[in-house]
């Protein structure tokens, strides 16, 4: 098997011999299909990724790594300003629970979360949803 890093859901899984970086998620037990917490805990495992320049082959500058530690200190007021729009959400949550289709659309870093978004409404309520870049669509361009 070549080297590389991987993730666990569970560190005492695998021991890690033979892997350059053992990077354990320790979202804990896994209770659904669609497993949020999971996904936010491998969010949160990146910075220790990119703290591993040498493993991953890749240098962040001093003033990237600097911008990177600033905006991890704001998670908590982003996180902070998502539980004060709860009664917005379950309204949206409402408007979409009739729907037949969602279409996820992401560009750059949010093409994964458009997604991991598909993914979890596909499993959660059984609605079709998929995802794609705005650069894939016959409309012609979208504007951000």
């Amino acid at each position: 098997m070549g080297s590389g890093w991987f993730r666990l859901s569970r560190a005492e899984f695998d021991n890690g011999s033979g892997k350059q970086i053992v990077l354990p998620t320790l979202a804990g037990t896994e209770v659904g299909v669609a497993s949020t917490k999971a996904f936010t805990c491998q969010l949160g495992r990146l910075p220790v990724l990119l703290s591993q320049p040498d493993a991953i082959g890749a240098v962040l500058s001093a003033d990237d790594e600097a911008q990177f530690v600033r905006a991890l200190g704001e998670v908590p007021n982003y996180m902070s300003c998502v539980l004060e729009l709860e009664s917005k959400i379950r309204q949206l949550a409402r408007e979409v629970a009739g729907s037949r289709n969602a279409l996820f659309i992401g560009r750059g870093t949010n093409y994964p979360l458009a997604l991991e978004g598909a993914l979890k409404l596909k499993e959660i309520t059984y609605i079709h949803a998929e995802a794609m870049l705005p650069e894939s669509s016959s409309m012609g361009r979208l504007r951000s």
